[in-house]
This record gives structure tokens, sequence and C-alpha cells, in this order.
């Protein structure tokens, strides 16, 4: 048991070190098949941009032809409120800003969106989009000299659905 344990902190330790470092892939080697027979390694992706933002609160809105505008809950079903707790903001982002690999994803979460918001308020909205509401961080100068992290309410998001008659 103690090998194990040994060899499971050498793959966690070296398996997830970057590559791009002085030893390279050297000390990857050994626990390559480890690491990815059991979906252990890192993405160092999350290291590649500077945070802008924090406490991130996803928000559904809902526009009808009448021009109005409903906001509700990104927790389908039910269009529930998010819950930090939950800790899977990622997902929200990634809808956000789909890109190509994650398009159809968007596409289909906006369309069950649409169907919650018919379901919840009777008619069916003309498009749905996620909202990103959080605090835009700040330089460290003005978080010494006001103590607070962020400012106020910064919201951003791109993803747009089009609800289509059924």
């Amino acid at each position: 048991m103690a090998a194990f344990c040994l060899y499971h902190m050498g793959a966690m330790l070296f398996a997830n070190m970057d590559s791009s470092t002085a030893f390279g892939d050297d000390l990857r080697a050994p626990f390559d098949r480890y690491t990815a027979t059991f979906g252990l390694w890192q993405d160092w992706e999350l290291f590649l941009t500077v945070p802008v933002a924090q406490s991130i609160n996803p928000v559904l809105v809902a526009h009808y032809a009448n021009g109005k505008d409903v906001e509700r809950g990104p927790i389908l079903p039910g269009l529930k409120r998010y819950h930090p707790r939950a800790r899977f903001i990622a997902l929200f982002v990634r809808l956000s800003f789909p890109g190509d690999a994650f398009e159809w994803v968007a596409e289909r979460y906006l369309e069950r969106a649409c169907g919650a918001f018919e379901r919840a308020l009777g008619s069916r909205p003309e498009t749905v989009r996620i909202r990103m509401d959080s605090e835009q961080l700040i330089p460290l100068e003005e978080v010494i000299r006001t103590g607070k992290m962020g400012s106020p309410l910064h919201q951003f998001g791109t993803a747009v659905g089009k609800c289509r008659s059924i």
C-alpha cells in the first residue's frame, strides 16, 4: 500500500509538472500510462490568461417579442439560480464563449433553456442569452487603498440562442 501511495504521489507531482520546465518530459515518462489511464493529467491552459473577474454569477436572460426581458437562474431543469458552492462556473464560461469545439453544446443548452422559459412562463421567448455577472478585479494599489478586491457589477457573455417555434 505504501508503494502505491508513493507511486501515486510521484505521478501527481511529476506528471502534472509543466513540460516546459528544465526536466522536460523525462520525469513524466514513468507515469504517462498511469495518468492517461485514470485521467489524472493537468491541462495547463488554466494558467494562460490573467484572471479579470471574481464572484461570477451566471444568469439566463429571455427576450420576448413585446420587448420584455426576464431573468432566471441557469440551472436546468427549472431555471434554478446558480449557487457558487456548486463550483462548476467553468461550464457557464464555456457556454458563454463556446468556440468551435463547444458550440454544439452551447446551442443545445440554449434550446433547452428556451423550452424551460416556455414551461415556466407560458410563452416561448424569441431569444435566450447567458449573462455572466461578476466583480471586475482591480489593481493591487487600489485593493490596498480600498480594501476591496473588485469593482461593482461587470457583465460579460456572448452566447445567444434563437428560440425556434415548436
